[in-house]
């Protein structure tokens, strides 16, 4: 009788615990979502690191050989995780300079974007330049980038506010474009058009005296520059046949 009764107050027990567990299990505190501030600088660093990818990739993919592969894989893996990210700080980033866009050739366009992309480009290919480096340091610069890319090490989670921010902004992503978007397809020129240095001179009729002129297509008859200033001012400037006028 003794163990019987024992018997039944073990299995109450029993009982009682198991429909406890269940209940936390129910009702219990769930994990909660990660954490992260919202950072308008968020879109700079997802759009630089985002052009920084397309340009390595790009560039050391017209080495050719095992590296051409190297690069469509790398793209390709690098795409998977962060495109959405990517996206998303394209269209906040498109949004912050949607006061200062402008049309030019049926394509819209913002000087900040163009210079932040003029100057991630020209970053890179001063590091590839084979003019300045062996092909092998080259090979070698692209190898360990390329690699990078691929296994995740230079994901935008490198940044893990940023990345939890543009995750959280994220929705379904179109296919892959050329980040920042607003720099359209000009392309910056380290080599000055006829006309540069007639508007260097004249800047002080923008209030951009102590500015910077870009040149922005040199393909004369017809020239593009970008004039920026200390102040923040941008002045886009298109030539033809050397008359200019500002847009």
């Amino acid at each position: 009788m003794k163990t019987t009764r024992a018997f039944q107050a073990t299995f109450i027990s029993a009982i009682g615990v198991t429909a406890l567990l269940l209940l936390q299990g129910c009702g219990g505190p769930k994990e909660l979502a990660p954490q992260f501030t919202a950072d308008p600088a968020a879109f700079d660093y997802g759009v630089s690191q985002t052009a920084e990818m397309q340009l390595y990739t790009q560039e050391c993919g017209k080495l050719g050989g095992t590296l051409s592969t190297s690069a469509n894989e790398a793209r390709t893996a690098w795409y998977q995780r962060n495109w959405p990210q990517a996206h998303a700080a394209d269209v906040g980033y498109s949004q912050k300079l949607a006061s200062q866009t402008l049309n030019y050739n049926n394509e819209t366009v913002a000087l900040p974007a163009i210079k932040l992309y003029a100057g991630i480009e020209k970053e890179i290919l001063l590091k590839l330049d084979q003019t300045r480096h062996s092909l092998s340091s080259v090979t070698d610069t692209c190898n360990r980038k390329l690699a990078a890319y691929k296994d995740g090490s230079l994901d935008l989670s490198q940044n893990k506010n940023a990345d939890l921010y543009l995750k959280s902004l994220a929705s379904s992503a179109p296919a892959t474009y050329k980040v920042p978007s607003l720099a359209g397809s000009l392309q910056p020129s380290s080599l000055p058009g006829r006309s540069q240095y007639t508007l260097e001179k004249t800047l002080t009729e923008w209030n951009c005296a102590d500015g910077e002129v870009m040149t922005l297509r040199n393909d004369w008859p017809y020239e593009v520059y970008g004039a920026f200033c200390t102040s923040g001012k941008t002045v886009f400037i298109t030539c033809e046949w050397g008359e200019c006028k500002t847009q």
